[in-house]
């Protein structure tokens, strides 16, 4: 070949690569600014919905959510969500099915963060035996990314407490269990009839790290479940029993 062919092919060659470096980073801008915008609009319901009684900020049990303020927005809202010192304080949604919220936010506006949401089979105040809640774990560690770090003993430690809060009152979730298990496993049932007390020796038997609590005969439990990437439709789990504060 000449060195003019050379040449030709060369330039093309680098036109080439300029496009696709030009659609790539034109690709990642959207995916970054699609999380920045769902990341930014959960920020805004924190500064709107969360006050403090007395001031108290270091106290998850004086929390207050405004829900009259979030259900002018989304009557879908049935509950509040937050782990301390952790991104995850988020308000919690349910609907008649379990597809709307992987890819609308709070407010309705369709994102690929969705928002969190309670298993459309469950009620709304932990009367089941299992009441499931979900949410994505995104490349930017929002939503319930933070629930993968439920494998180590040392983050365990640290926030062995989850806070969930309803129009009535605050609940404790306090962890008992953390695994990665296939989408189809039991603990996406919502009862768990006979079986229960079988179930929940697995469910303990399973866990990544070891639990401060135990699960009582009559304990109403949750199962915060997650996207993991271990193996095909894979999902990392965290299971609390529930507790209303007085």
């Amino acid at each position: 070949m000449s060195k003019k062919g050379k040449s030709i092919v060369l330039n093309i060659l680098f036109v080439i690569c300029a496009c696709v470096f030009i659609v790539s980073s034109y690709m990642l801008y959207k995916e970054i600014m699609v999380y920045k915008k769902g990341s930014n609009e959960y920020s805004s319901w924190v500064d709107l919905a969360v006050t403090y009684e007395d001031g108290d900020t270091n106290n998850p049990l004086k929390r207050v959510i405004n829900f009259d303020e979030l259900k002018k927005t989304n009557p879908d809202v049935i509950g509040w969500i937050y782990i301390p010192d952790t991104v995850v304080d988020y308000p919690v949604v349910q609907c008649d099915n379990n597809d709307k919220y992987l890819h609308t936010l709070f407010s309705g506006e369709n994102n690929k963060a969705g928002a969190i949401f309670v298993d459309a089979r469950n009620t709304m105040n932990f009367t089941d035996q299992n009441t499931i809640i979900y949410g994505h774990n995104m490349k930017n560690k929002s939503m319930f990314h933070v629930l993968s770090e439920y494998g180590s003993q040392e983050f365990y430690d640290k926030h062995n407490v989850i806070y969930y809060y309803t129009i009535d009152g605050v609940y404790e979730l306090r962890i008992f269990s953390t695994y990665t298990v296939h989408a189809n496993d039991p603990y996406t049932s919502i009862n768990f009839g006979e079986q229960r007390s079988d179930l929940i020796n697995k469910f303990v038997e399973r866990s990544a790290v070891n639990s401060s609590f135990t699960v009582g005969t009559n304990d109403k439990i949750a199962s915060l479940s997650t996207c993991a990437y271990n193996f095909e439709d894979a999902r990392f789990v965290v299971q609390a029993t529930v507790n209303k504060m007085p």
